[in-house]
């Protein structure tokens, strides 16, 4: 018995006279087969009764799998370090509540160094409000469950940022004792949630305060998309009272269950136009069952709009207005009394004139009454709004009571915003006999209402896009851009705006673009990727959402885009790209690659004298080199022997590695199975050349069968026959080339 260059006698003899019992040792032998096994060896010196050593009793175990199996295991550490120290999230492993290691990206994220962590732990450093929930993840971890968390770290600078942190358990031996981990900045997200959930509790506040009722209806669609009934997602205080229910008790209750004469009436057609037209309606003194028994009618001034795909609504019970309407005009000495003693200004106009107008049209308007009497309404309106007072006189002809805003002259000629009560009122008989209406001046309502409109706007922005970057163009030009475009690209967001998109688009994707762009035209909405120059002149992937932008009024005005910049993931679907096709260890072609290369090439058309030919190359006695050298040293013989093979064939040949130690090689458009041959016999030459290896010098041989694709031969028989002669070959000898006979 021979181990590691020292023979079994000198070893024992060694034992004697070192005076030990037992001795313990790891070492490597060969086995019968030539092959070299690590093997655990224990003696045991046995002493007769008189001291003199009788015998020494020698176990061995073969741990070779055991030995293999760590070296295994350090390789793969050291790759995960590899790959962890270029990651732009923060790698960690810890061991027992101690930090062992952590890359380099953590100084980007907090500042620190990953010494500074290192050998410690970081209870000190979570936020005090989420040490709880670092340590129950940290529990649950070690338990042997992964565990995710978002909290606060303490940078190096004392300030804190939001991390999102994900732990896998470690096992050593019988259970958990660390984590990996990774750890990512997620402040800005935090930051956009924070202020997306701030506005969403503004809004609320807004409608809980409202006195009116509030509803959101959101449209049920049968399967040929037809509006058929609508269901409650969002209602107020006001309109709970209304139903006299309770939120969790309205939500999600359909139109027709809670309000059936909703569908007895115009009221659902109106309604289906709202979102079909995109139209806003306005329904004044609308007559309608009352509450949810129904069991009256009452009077209502509804509003409508289209909020998506459902129908935004607020409604004022407007009967006792209505009922004091009708006591007014029957008594218009009381009706005049209580005119010239309101705020409001009333007047009564007869056959499209004037008769009446109350005093308080001075306050308002600046107007002496006689300034007024005599005169039309129409003549003190606004010439943009001429419209609207004809609408209104027409509907009070109708019989309607109407509440309108427009803009009024006030004699200082400028003009101001007035919201306009006005309805017919009834002689002797039943037919009209003129028009009561009185308004008030509500330029700071319509001023807030503007502005009200523009920060919803924004809002609806920032709500629906509150990551990434968003972006709003319009005719090709940018009209406003996140801040977040700073951090993205680079520049400021006035930078940006006003710049036409196609100019920052890399001329290769701009088609793409325009396509997207005419898609938008028929409303379609989708995902787009292409390079976009940033303000360094470099050109970066970014995947885009895009779609039609539409306005509070329901109007389409240009395109809505959000996008994040996706170099690393494009990089990464690259390199995944080439994996699936490409053997990692040699950068041949895989055997699926291959295999396709060689279908394609037998469908091919051929020219006259040219034929194909597969040679089937495999390394002789390959394992003896992993077992005498190690895994690495076979890993580099096989990169070099791919090589080798790359060097001798010409371009439009192909090369594969197809097994652990089986190389196939195409030769396209060869002259017969003497050129085929040669090529083979300078591929086995070549990789029977000694290759150096720390400081050893190493020599591979291959045995490689050849054969030719016959007219008919289906891929399967092909590698047969090719697998066959390179048998032969192994079986003759190795390291020789045979042809498929």
């Amino acid at each position: 018995m021979r181990a590691d260059g020292v023979q079994t006698g000198q070893w024992l003899t060694g034992i004697l006279e070192s005076g030990q019992e037992v001795v313990r040792t790891r070492l490597r032998s060969p086995r019968a087969d030539g092959v070299l096994i690590w093997s655990d060896v224990v003696a045991h010196v046995v002493h007769e009764s008189d001291g003199a050593v009788a015998c020494i009793v020698v176990s061995i175990r073969d741990v070779t799998a055991d030995v293999e199996r760590d070296a295994d295991q350090r390789e793969a550490e050291r790759r995960f370090r590899v790959m962890a120290e270029h990651a732009v999230d923060v790698v960690f492993h810890t061991r027992e509540g101690v930090t062992d290691w952590v890359s380099p990206s953590l100084r980007q994220v907090t500042g620190w160094d990953p010494e500074d962590l290192v050998g410690g732990t970081t209870t000190h450093l979570w936020h005090p409000d989420d040490l709880k929930t670092a340590i129950a993840m940290r529990d649950v971890t070690y338990s042997g469950q992964p565990a995710r968390g978002e909290l606060r770290f303490k940078r190096k600078d004392g300030s804190y940022v939001w991390v999102g942190v994900s732990l896998q358990p470690y096992a050593e031996g019988d259970g958990c004792t660390g984590a990996v981990g990774i750890m990512r900045d997620i402040d800005d997200l935090v930051d956009q949630r924070q202020r997306a959930e701030a506005n969403e509790a503004r809004l609320h506040a807004l409608l809980d305060t409202m006195i009116d009722p509030f509803m959101l209806l959101s449209a049920v669609r049968d399967r040929s998309g037809a509006i058929v009934d609508f269901v409650v997602t969002e209602a107020n205080p006001a309109a709970l009272e209304t139903y006299g229910v309770h939120l969790d008790q309205i939500l999600g209750q359909r139109l027709s269950v809670l309000h059936p004469a909703v569908m007895a009436t115009d009221l659902f057609a109106m309604y289906v136009d709202v979102i079909e037209m995109g139209r806003r309606l306005i329904l004044d003194d609308w007559v309608f069952p009352r509450g949810a028994r129904q069991e009256q009618l009452g009077r209502y001034d509804l509003r409508a709009v289209k909020v998506g795909d459902a129908v935004s609504q607020t409604w004022r019970d407007v009967s006792e207005r209505h009922a004091a309407s009708e006591v007014l005009a029957r008594s218009e000495e009381h009706f005049r009394l209580l005119a010239e003693n309101s705020t409001d200004v009333v007047l009564h106009d007869v056959g499209g004139t004037i008769k009446w107008v109350s005093p308080s049209v001075k306050g308002a308007l600046g107007w002496e009454t006689s300034d007024w009497i005599g005169r039309r309404f129409e003549d003190f309106t606004h010439p943009e709004d001429s419209s609207l007072a004809d609408d209104l006189r027409k509907r009070m002809r109708a019989g309607e009571n109407c509440v309108t805003t427009l803009r009024l002259r006030h004699a200082a000629g400028d003009y101001h915003w007035v919201e306009v009560h006005a309805g017919p009122y009834t002689g002797e008989g039943t037919q009209p006999a003129g028009i009561v209406a009185s308004f008030r001046v509500v330029d700071r309502e319509v001023e807030a209402h503007e502005r009200l409109t523009a920060a919803e706007e924004q809002y609806r922005l920032l709500a629906q896009n509150s990551t990434d970057v968003v972006g709003h163009a319009r005719n090709g030009r940018i009209l406003w851009i996140s801040p977040s475009v700073t951090r993205t690209l680079g520049g400021a967001p006035d930078d940006w705006i006003g710049m036409d998109v196609a100019e920052i688009i890399h001329p290769d994707d701009l088609p793409a673009y325009l396509t997207r762009l005419s898609a938008r035209g028929q409303g379609l909405v989708g995902v787009v990727r292409a390079r976009i120059k940033a303000r360094d002149g470099n050109f970066h992937w970014i995947e885009a959402n895009t779609g039609p932008f539409v306005n509070a009024s329901g109007e389409e005005d240009g395109v809505i885009a959000s996008f994040r910049v996706i170099d690393d993931l494009v990089e990464a679907e690259s390199v995944i790209a080439h994996s699936a096709r490409f053997d990692s260890l040699t950068g041949l072609m895989n055997r699926g690659e291959i295999l396709q290369h060689l279908g394609g090439v037998a469908r091919a058309a051929r020219r006259p004298g040219e034929q194909t030919a597969v040679l089937f190359c495999d390394i002789d006695e390959f394992k003896l080199v992993n077992d005498a050298y190690g895994h690495a040293a076979g890993d580099e013989v096989l990169r070099r022997l791919a090589e080798r093979i790359s060097d001798t064939v010409r371009h439009e040949d192909a090369a594969a590695r197809i097994g652990g130690d089986e190389f196939l090689v195409v030769l396209n458009g060869t002259h017969g199975l003497n050129e085929a041959l040669y090529v083979a016999e300078k591929i086995r030459q070549s990789a029977a050349a000694a290759m150096e290896f720390d400081d050893e010098h190493l020599v591979a041989t291959m045995s490689i069968g050849v054969t030719l694709l016959h007219p008919g031969e289906s891929i399967g028989e092909l590698l047969a026959h090719a697998d066959e002669a390179m048998y032969e070959a192994k079986r003759t000898g190795r390291n020789r080339v045979v042809a498929f006979a």
